[in-house]
């Protein structure tokens, strides 16, 4: 993917639809983040905790497991149905999205 400041420069785009662009760019982010952050928060506790230390803490399933006091293969069957719960989620949520905008056209 290339940085927008790489495809403000290929469009010769003026300075004041930049700012706009990055306003917007900043508003999608910070809905993603709040949307993300609202689906982990959904997840079972051990779903949320095994996502939490693989993605926030970097560690291995093999150690998940120690931590959790389970084995290997049900950490990875933790962060499967998390990842899809979650996966799921963000789809509708920008399905919803989509939707709002195109009424707003």
């Amino acid at each position: 993917m290339l940085p927008v400041e790489t495809l403000f420069q290929d469009a010769k785009m003026p300075a004041r639809d930049r700012r706009r662009v990055r306003s917007f760019l900043e508003r999608m982010e910070d809905e993603a983040t709040d949307a993300l952050a609202q689906l982990i928060g959904k997840l079972p506790e051990r779903q949320r905790i095994a996502l939490a230390l693989r993605f926030y803490e970097a560690l291995r399933p093999e150690e998940i497991a120690v931590v959790l006091g389970t084995r290997e293969d049900t950490v990875h069957e933790l962060l499967r149905k998390a990842t899809e719960s979650v996966g799921e989620g963000m789809r509708r949520s920008a399905e919803k999205q989509a939707a709002k905008s195109a009424r707003r056209r």
